[in-house]
């Protein structure tokens, strides 16, 4: 017998989830990590489960609070053509680190770190931010990302010297660690993707302002 295919209430909003189709499935995702799950996890009890667990500091939120972090999502999904990047803001919230979607930019003409770091000040200026609370900067190894000379981590930089410049290396470390936990390097890769698929960048600020 064919498995039942659930489908997405709502009313799971208040849980901290939208969904995404695939394969003529509805796929829960997170809103706060941005974590997709199987069609079998669209059950309320285990949607409030993840919130319990996993986000406790935000249990007491309310619907229209999640409600706005799937709209940044629904934003962030452009077509194949499409490209954009992710700013993700963490912060100690109670005794747990807690990370949440900051601001999300399309870029649908070019992919260049200066397109990309316009984008960046504009958002930071617009918002009145402070740039000594860019701690780091995390990206793929792109030139435009990482280029000494141009890149986006030098353009950064010069806004504050202090922050770290960090290279995603996650190809080199899946293949390491895959082994060890009894995973294919396919299978660390597919949650890889689901993580960091609609990212270009990453970044990290700190203050009381978040």
């Amino acid at each position: 017998m064919a498995a039942k295919k659930r489908k997405f209430s709502e009313d799971y909003v208040k849980f901290g989830f939208t969904f995404i189709e695939k394969d003529e499935l509805q796929l829960p995702q997170c809103v706060i990590r941005v974590k997709v799950f199987c069609n079998d996890s669209m059950r309320p009890n285990r949607l409030e489960r993840h919130l319990k667990q996993q986000h406790p500091t935000l249990v007491l939120k309310t619907k229209e609070f999640f409600s706005s972090k799937a709209e940044s999502l629904n934003r962030m999904r452009l077509d194949k053509l499409g490209s954009y990047h992710t700013v993700y803001v963490r912060y100690v919230g109670g005794d747990i680190i807690q990370e949440e979607i900051l601001y999300s930019q399309s870029l649908t003409a070019r992919t260049t770190s200066e397109d990309i770091f316009n984008s960046i000040s504009n958002f930071v200026e617009k918002n009145d931010l402070d740039w000594k609370k860019l701690i780091g900067l995390c990206t793929d190894g792109a030139p435009a990302m990482i280029g000494v000379r141009w890149g986006l981590a030098k353009k950064l930089k010069e806004k504050n010297p202090a922050m770290v410049s960090t290279h995603c290396g996650f190809q080199n470390v899946a293949t390491e660690i895959t082994p060890d936990f009894g995973l294919g390097y396919k299978d660390c890769k597919q949650h890889q993707e689901q993580r960091f698929e609609q990212s270009v960048i990453y970044f990290t600020l700190r203050g009381s302002r978040f």
